[in-house]
């Protein structure tokens, strides 16, 4: 039986906005697009070897690619995998993905972005058209006036919210906390979600963790450089992307991955049953963990 991955394809860095929380904020005069052709040789190498389980399509921006280069490669992902999503900002109204795709997830926080009239705008026009249409919001814009943001994601009529963790780089404004101000601020929203008129996506794990196995599936990127990689951390908590020139390197990488499991891991009662998707650097200074095992814990009790 292969093992199952996910893989997060990043086909630019290059973006139409300039977020002080970017990941890859030191790549934003990064010129290249990923090849069409080198996207397709390497996963029918990865499903070789693998089992993928989705391919997400990222950036960067992604409504910055021409509406030619994003057909082909809709189309030439399909051909290796089922589950196609698409994350984008949403800046840009784009033709491509609402011709394309029928679900869009889109990054929006509640952080005064000049633009984000025109992007609320956009999502009204989507919604509109029948797309069924994801927020995802960073924890460190979702800190306050929880029922305000609440209403305001109501009157989108969007089909689900999640909120994701911050990680930092040493480029971003914000800096990492431990993931126990994350589980905290779920927590908040979790008391609130009968209020809610979309699917509370964190909810929605917490409820299926005990019955699913598939969180702490890792996830392979293809950077615009024609690189896989691997995500990881330094020292300092900052987030990087490791890259490898293909597929026996990055698996190697994998292997050694597995068998050096962070011992807070391997004391952990939860097991598999957590919502990791890296083993690697899980242990931060004691507050909590990436697999979020103290909300875990909370959820079971009735938090």
């Amino acid at each position: 039986m292969k093992t199952a991955i996910r893989i997060e394809l990043i086909p630019l860095y290059r973006c139409n906005e300039n977020c002080n929380f970017c990941l890859y904020q030191h790549e934003k005069n990064n010129k290249n697009t990923a090849d069409l052709a080198w996207i397709d040789s390497t996963l029918t190498s990865l499903h070789f070897k693998y089992d993928i389980l989705q391919i997400k399509i990222t950036g960067g921006e992604i409504s910055l690619l021409s509406d030619f280069y994003f057909e082909m490669l809709f189309n030439l992902l399909k051909i290796h995998c089922k589950k196609i999503i698409v994350e984008t900002n949403f800046v840009e109204f784009k033709k491509a993905l609402i011709n394309n795709c029928d679900i869009i997830n889109i990054g929006y926080n509640f952080n005064n972005n000049p633009l984000q009239q025109q992007i609320f705008n956009n999502i009204k026009a989507a919604t509109a058209t029948g797309k069924s249409i994801n927020i995802k919001s960073l924890d460190i814009f979702c800190k306050i006036n929880h029922n305000q943001i609440i209403n305001h994601l109501n009157s989108l009529k969007i089909k689900s919210w999640e909120i994701i963790p911050f990680h930092q780089t040493p480029f971003t404004l914000y800096k990492f906390r431990g993931y126990s101000e994350y589980e905290k601020i779920v927590a908040e929203y979790l008391k609130l979600s009968n209020k809610m008129k979309f699917a509370f996506q964190n909810k929605l794990q917490l409820e299926n963790i005990l019955n699913l196995d598939n969180y702490n599936v890792k996830t392979v990127y293809l950077t615009p450089n024609n690189k896989l990689a691997l995500q990881n951390f330094d020292n300092d908590n900052n987030f990087f992307l490791e890259e490898f020139d293909n597929v026996e390197d990055l698996s190697k990488k994998m292997k050694e991955t597995e068998k050096k499991k962070d011992k807070f891991c391997e004391k952990c009662t939860s097991k598999l049953q957590c919502m990791a998707n890296s083993f690697m650097n899980l242990n931060y200074t004691g507050l909590s963990c990436s697999g979020f095992k103290d909300l875990i814990n909370k959820h079971k009790g009735g938090l």
